[in-house]
């Protein structure tokens, strides 16, 4: 599961977690969705990410995908170069998360 890490781990269902921690599943975190999906897309590995986010992979066949058995949390965040232009669109998700930059 890209992205899987303890903050994941938190809000998987305890039997799955347990199940996970018995098997001793790796932990690790890709900080790009994007990577996240291409991994996904192109291996056996499993990802977690919101439907509005994965409809052009869905529809393109590249993906498939099931609803999540539990409530789910995402952890969003932000990284630009110091020098970088300033970009509006990345300015306006910064806003929209609401957070200074």
């Amino acid at each position: 599961m890209a992205g899987f890490d303890t903050l994941y781990e938190a809000n998987l269902p305890v039997p799955l977690r347990q199940q996970l921690a018995a098997a001793d599943f790796p932990r690790y975190r890709l900080l790009s969705q994007s990577a996240c999906l291409d991994l996904a897309a192109d291996s056996t590995i499993l990802t977690a990410a919101p439907r509005s986010a994965v409809t052009p992979w869905l529809t393109s066949g590249r993906l498939t995908t099931s609803p999540y058995p539990a409530e789910f949390q995402f952890s969003v965040s932000v990284a630009t170069p110091v020098k970088a232009k300033p970009d509006p669109a990345l300015e306006a998700f910064i806003a929209a998360l609401g957070v200074l930059p």
